[in-house]
């Protein structure tokens, strides 16, 4: 193992005492428009292009994905929940 100088060598030294291969072999994990989170209501509404009450309707339907509670007076929605639903819309795949 060669010893490296610095902040960056000591991280590249635990990497390599991990097994770790770099970035190799990984998708890109840079911050994009919905990285794994949860959504509140008026940014689903913003995403989707749907008002509240047709959400609430198309989720009582089964045909919008599941609201999860995080606390007793709040909900929101997986991003890739919305994600999977958004790509499903498109034209060609069905929807």
């Amino acid at each position: 193992m060669v010893r490296h100088a610095g902040r960056a060598g000591a991280a590249e030294d635990q990497a390599e005492r991990r097994g770790d291969e770099g970035d190799a072999g990984r998708p890109a994990a840079g911050p994009g428009p919905l990285e794994r989170r949860i959504l509140r209501v008026p940014e689903v509404m913003r995403l989707v292009g749907l008002s509240r009450t047709t959400i609430w309707r198309a989720e009582r339907l089964g045909q919008f994905p599941a609201r999860r509670r995080l606390s007793a007076n709040t909900v929101g929605w997986l991003s890739d929940d919305i994600a999977y639903w958004i790509d499903s819309r498109r034209p060609g795949r069905g929807a």
